[in-house]
């Protein structure tokens, strides 16, 4: 139910934001992108997150642990709109502040191992940071197994090792860090 609403509202963000878009390109600051923004801007916040996404920012900066499944779920699905890319950080970075639960360390845990194959560098970053929440036990085996894989770039490898690193398991590699970063 959550996950299908959050899907749901994805797409009409990015309706919304089209509307925006075509109505610039008719007639800048005409009066259909005038209409098309007001509404885009005035359903953003209902739509960026069910029950509105200042909402859950605050819950969570609040420490207020009963928004954290439900979090934990929006960021599984990863959706993507406008500007969903900042609400996303701060989520990953307010959970850092949380004790949590062993299902939910479970489904962090993977969260964490997708980012260091797929996503932005400053989600990476950001979870890096929550994998201190999660027991390294649950990271492992993940992590071996992506840097067992032949096809692995650079970069990929890079994240693994500052994963890596984080919970303990090895010394960063600043040659492979420096090599990489150019």
């Amino acid at each position: 139910m959550f996950i299908d609403e959050v899907k749901k509202n994805t797409q009409k963000i990015k309706e919304l934001y089209n509307a925006i878009r075509e109505a610039f390109i008719e007639l800048p600051h005409g009066p259909k992108h005038t209409v098309a923004a007001k509404e885009f801007h005035s359903r953003y916040d209902e739509l960026a997150y069910p029950g509105g996404l200042e909402r859950v920012l605050k819950s969570l900066k609040d420490k207020d642990y009963s928004v954290v499944d439900n979090v934990i779920e929006y960021l599984k699905v990863d959706p993507f709109f406008y500007r969903s890319g900042y609400s996303i950080e701060k989520m990953i970075m307010y959970l850092k502040h949380f004790v949590l639960n062993d299902l939910q360390e479970q489904e962090v845990s993977k969260l964490i191992l997708r980012s260091i194959e797929n996503g932005p560098r400053s989600f990476f970053l950001r979870y890096v940071r929550l994998a201190r929440r999660v027991n390294p036990e649950l990271l492992l085996p993940g992590i071996r197994q992506v840097m067992s894989k032949k096809d692995n770039t650079p970069r990929v490898m890079m994240r693994a090792q500052l994963l890596l690193a984080r919970i303990g398991e090895v010394k960063i590699n600043m040659e492979l860090i420096k090599k990489n970063s150019q």
